[in-house]
């Protein structure tokens, strides 16, 4: 059974965590973007850094979410930036506020999504994201279990921290709406006076400010948290706070809902987007098939009752021919057998029969519906209809070869769907 593995890169490295919580390292041959996975294991997760990504807050004058999609915010993407919009696979979180929607859209380029699609052991990975969004989620997720008094109103912006050895992740939420998300690398060479300022600032334009009612929450370095100085603060620093790389906290987080590129026609297992398009010429293409073979079967069992009806009314016919034979099994044989004699009754029989018989081999190749048939001085009458004049032509035909008689049509009367006919030879 394969191990699933939550992977994670921070633009330098490959690392990934299996089910056991074991770390492995991952490498590259060089032939493709990803590395190469370990044998019996496959790639559930894939976390990727937001640096590498397009993150951008966006507001539409639309009034409702369900009028936004991809097109739309690539068209933002192009306006409001020097960014090709086709370069990139959008995924995004918004809200509808009084001046329309708002929000906060990731681009993961079309280079990288390209390759996991060429890569068999990478088609089936289920959650591709910004490590930045899962560890901020996850620390809001965790402040949303506290007890109800010690939570604020949804709609109430909050502000979010997440650090790690390197440095913090930090974010602004409203209604369950992430309004921005920046990343703060902190080395031993950095001002972290100017630095506390950039956060302030960046907090302030993402529509938080340190006031009653905006709370923050989160982890922090107590170095960083002592020169910010957030009155609103309820999260966790100071000195017996130990952080691990942003590596090692990244590769415990789990992708959340909302923010994952593998959405759409590059949903998980995905891997036939192309015939989506063909989806509906394809159902329509099926829906004629069905009707076609519908049409065929009733029409073969319209056809096989008018079959079984000229059956029954030869065996009527011939029971009340030949009362005393109990047995049919050549109708035209045995009328023939039955009419056997001398005298003119003998003759008269005889014809009868061969033109019976000579009937029965046209109906046999073009059935027609027969009204009347009879015979004087040895002169056969009939009257019928047939489906068109080209079907009575066929018929007046066949029966000239079949009798080696000149048939002559007496008249004719068209109807809306057959042709009405006497004709005799």
């Amino acid at each position: 059974m394969s191990n699933e593995l939550s992977i994670c890169f921070d633009g330098q490295c490959w690392l990934a965590t299996d089910v056991d919580g074991d770390v492995l390292c991952l490498l590259s041959d060089g032939s493709s973007m990803l590395p190469k996975l370990p044998e019996g294991y496959t790639a559930f997760q894939l976390l990727l850094p937001v640096e590498s990504l397009l993150v951008r807050v966006f507001s539409s004058p639309l009034q409702s979410i369900r009028f936004l999609d991809a097109n739309i915010l690539a068209h933002e993407v192009s306006e409001r930036s020097s960014e090709a919009s086709k370069e990139w696979w959008l995924s995004w979180q918004a809200a509808e506020t009084d001046a329309g929607i708002s929000g906060l859209l990731f681009g993961l380029h079309e280079s990288l999504r390209k390759a996991i699609d060429e890569d068999e052991q990478w088609q089936g990975i289920e959650y591709v994201g910004a490590d930045g969004w899962a560890r901020l989620q996850a620390q809001l997720q965790q402040y949303h279990t506290r007890p109800a008094e010690d939570v604020i109103q949804a709609d109430e912006p909050i502000a979010v921290f997440d650090a790690d050895a390197e440095g913090f992740f930090f974010g602004v939420w409203a209604a369950h709406v992430c309004y921005g998300i920046r990343r703060i690398n902190v080395s031993s060479a950095s001002d972290l006076n100017d630095l506390a300022e950039q956060v302030r600032h960046t907090l302030q334009a993402m529509g938080w400010v340190d006031e009653e009612g905006h709370k923050a929450i989160g982890s922090l370095d107590c170095r960083f948290s002592d020169k910010l100085m957030l009155q609103a603060w309820q999260g966790e620093s100071g000195a017996e706070l130990n952080l691990p790389s942003r590596n090692d906290v990244t590769l415990n987080c789990s992708g959340k809902p909302g923010l994952n590129f593998r959405h759409g026609i590059w949903k998980s297992q995905t891997h036939q987007g192309w015939v989506r398009p063909w989806f509906r010429a394809m159902a329509m293409a099926a829906m004629i098939l069905l009707i076609w073979i519908f049409a065929t079967g009733y029409q073969i069992y319209h056809m096989n009752a008018e079959l079984d009806a000229y059956q029954q009314r030869i065996s009527d016919a011939f029971h009340q021919g030949l009362p005393d034979e109990t047995v049919l099994i050549d109708a035209t044989a045995q009328l023939r057998r039955a009419a056997g004699g001398s005298g003119a009754s003998s003759d008269s029989a005889a014809v009868w029969l061969d033109q019976l018989s000579s009937i029965h081999r046209v109906f046999k190749k073009s059935p027609w519906n027969i009204y009347e048939l009879s015979m004087q001085d040895s002169g056969m009458h009939m009257s019928g209809s047939v489906k068109n004049i080209e079907a009575l032509n066929g018929l007046q035909e066949a029966l000239k070869v079949e009798t080696n008689r000149a048939v002559t049509l007496l008249d004719t009367v068209l109807t809306d769907d057959t042709v009405e006919f006497r004709m005799e030879w």
